[in-house]
C-alpha cells in the first residue's frame, strides 16, 4: 500500500459538451469506459484506494471556481481533458501547473485541440475505437503511477526549473510558530549561558539572544544590567526601557532602569523608575537604596553639594532601606555616610556618627568574607575603615577590589563610590588622620 490513505484523482473537462468537433461526445460513456478504468488501474498498480472526481458531478455549494481551484492543489494525480478546447478547463490546467509540480496529465480527442502554450506537452489522446481506447488507458496509468512514484518528478511547465516549494497555509503557519518556538528557545538557551561568561562576552551573547527573539523580557533585562556594569548606560537603558514595556509589573526591571538612567545622569527618568519600583515593591531595600543615590547625585552641582534638601532625602531614602534591610552594608553604610556628611556640615557633634561606622566595620568585615566576588561589599568596607582612619587596610581593599575587577566594569564602581567620599571631604570637617585615609581611597579607585 502507498503511504498515502488514498489518492484522489480529479478530471478538469467540459461541464455540458465536449465541443462540435470531438470523436467521442457522450461524458458518461467517457466516465465509465475511459476514466473509471483508469482509476481502478492505478488503484492497482499501487495498492491503494483511489478517488476519481469530476468537477460537474460535486454536489457541495459554493462557488464552483473556488471548488476548481482546491482541486488544482489537492488532488493527487490530475487529469485535464483539452477536448474541444474549452477555455475553463484551460484555466484550471493552468492554476494547477503553477501550483503543482506532478502529476498533471493532459488528455485530449484531437491534437488540433491543444491550444497555446499548453501545445509544447505532450498530451495522451483517446477515443471511443477500441484499439485506440486500450492504448489510451495504457498510457495515462504508466504515466499517472510512474510520476506518483518519481518524487523528484516535475512534470509542469511552468514549476520545471523554479526553486519553488509548495505547501499550505496551515502548514506555513506552522512552520513559523514552530521557528519562533525554536527562536525563545535558542535565545532562553543564550541567556542561561551568559550567566557563565565574563562580563563582555556575556554582553555579546545576550545581544544574540535579543537579536534571535526581541519580545524576551529575561533577554533584555539581563542585557540591560551586563550593560550598566559595564557602564555603557546609554544602551543599558534601551535595553531596560523594552524590558519595562514588555513586563511593565516587574519591580526588578523598574530598579534597574532607574540605576542605569542614574549612571547616565538623567535623574529625573531615574526618580520616576525607581518609583515605579517601589510603587509595586515598597519593601525592597535596595531600590531604596537606588533612590537615596539617585537623590545624592540630584543634590550635587558639579562637584559640590547644592542642594542639601536633597542631600536630606538622600539619606531619608537610604535610612528606610536600613530599616527593610538591616543587615545590608550597602544601605547602613551609605547612610552612615550621609548622616555623618550631613553633621560635619551642620557643625554637629559626629561622635554618634562616628559610633555607628565602628559597629558597622564588624558588619562589612563579615560580608566581605561572606561574598568576596561582591564589589560593593569591598567598597563599603574601604569607605567605613577610611572614616575610621585605618587607611593602610582602607587602601588594600581597593586594591583587592581592582585586582579582581574587569576593566569594563571598573567605571561603574568609580563612578558610583568617589562623588559621596568627596562630598564628606568637602564639609571640612573630618579630622587630619580621617582626611589623609579618604583622600587615599579616593586616589586608589581613581587609578
Amino acid at each position: 500500500m502507498t503511504g498515502d490513505r488514498s489518492v484522489r484523482i480529479f478530471v478538469a473537462m467540459p461541464f455540458s459538451t465536449m465541443g462540435d468537433d470531438a470523436l467521442w461526445s457522450d461524458v458518461n460513456e467517457i466516465r465509465h469506459e475511459f476514466l473509471e478504468p483508469i482509476e481502478r488501474e492505478i488503484g492497482r498498480q499501487l495498492r491503494t484506494l483511489t478517488h476519481l472526481v469530476i468537477e460537474d458531478e460535486k454536489t457541495l455549494t459554493g462557488r464552483i471556481h473556488k471548488s476548481m481551484f482546491s482541486e488544482a492543489i489537492n488532488a493527487n494525480i490530475y487529469i485535464a481533458d483539452l477536448t474541444g478546447a474549452n477555455a475553463n478547463v484551460y484555466l484550471e490546467l493552468g492554476v494547477r501547473w503553477a501550483l503543482r509540480d506532478r502529476v498533471t496529465i493532459p488528455i485530449c480527442q484531437r491534437a488540433s485541440d491543444i491550444k497555446f502554450n499548453a501545445s509544447s506537452t505532450r498530451a495522451i489522446l483517446y477515443d471511443k475505437g477500441p484499439a485506440v481506447l486500450r492504448k489510451a488507458i495504457e498510457s495515462v496509468v504508466r504515466a499517472a503511477v510512474e510520476g506518483f512514484e518519481d518524487r523528484a518528478l516535475c512534470d509542469s511547465p511552468v514549476r520545471d526549473g523554479l526553486s519553488l516549494v509548495q505547501i499550505s497555509r496551515d502548514e506555513l503557519e506552522d512552520l513559523k510558530a514552530q521557528i519562533e518556538r525554536l527562536k525563545i528557545e535558542q535565545a532562553e538557551d543564550l541567556v542561561e549561558k551568559a550567566v557563565k561568561l565574563d562580563l563582555e562576552e556575556a554582553i555579546d551573547v545576550l545581544r544574540g539572544a535579543v537579536d534571535k527573539n526581541p519580545v524576551s523580557f529575561i533577554a533584555h533585562f539581563r542585557l540591560g544590567v551586563y550593560l550598566t556594569r559595564a557602564g555603557l548606560y546609554s544602551e543599558a537603558s534601551e535595553a531596560l526601557e523594552k524590558a519595562t514595556r514588555l513586563d511593565s509589573s516587574s519591580p526588578q526591571a523598574w530598579r534597574e532602569l532607574g540605576v542605569a538612567y542614574s549612571k547616565d545622569e538623567k535623574l529625573d527618568e531615574a526618580t520616576a523608575a525607581l518609583g515605579e519600583s517601589l510603587n509595586l515593591d515598597p519593601s525592597h531595600s535596595e531600590t531604596w537604596s537606588n533612590l537615596g543615590g539617585v537623590r545624592r547625585r540630584k543634590s550635587r552641582r558639579g562637584v559640590q553639594i547644592a542642594d542639601w534638601d536633597e542631600l536630606r532625602k538622600s539619606c531619608e531614602a537610604y535610612e528606610n532601606a536600613v530599616d527593610h534591610g538591616p543587615t545590608d552594608s550597602y544601605a547602613v553604610f551609605n547612610a552612615a555616610l550621609l548622616d555623618l556628611t550631613l553633621v560635619l556640615h551642620e557643625r554637629q557633634d559626629d561622635r554618634a556618627a562616628i559610633e555607628r561606622f565602628r559597629k558597622l566595620k564588624h558588619l562589612c568585615r563579615y560580608e566581605v568574607l561572606d561574598t568576596p566576588s561582591d564589589g560593593w561589599k569591598r567598597l563599603n568596607l574601604a569607605g567605613t575603615l577610611a572614616v575610621l582612619a585605618e587607611k593602610d587596610e582602607a587602601v588594600s581593599e581597593v586594591h583587592c577590589l581592582w585586582a579582581s575587577t574587569p576593566d569594563v566594569a571598573k567605571k561603574s564602581y568609580s563612578d558610583s563610590a568617589i562623588p559621596p567620599l568627596r562630598d564628606l571631604l568637602g564639609t571640612g570637617g573630618l579630622k587630619p588622620e580621617q582626611e589623609g585615609a579618604m583622600k587615599a581611597i579616593v586616589a586608589a579607585l581613581e587609578g
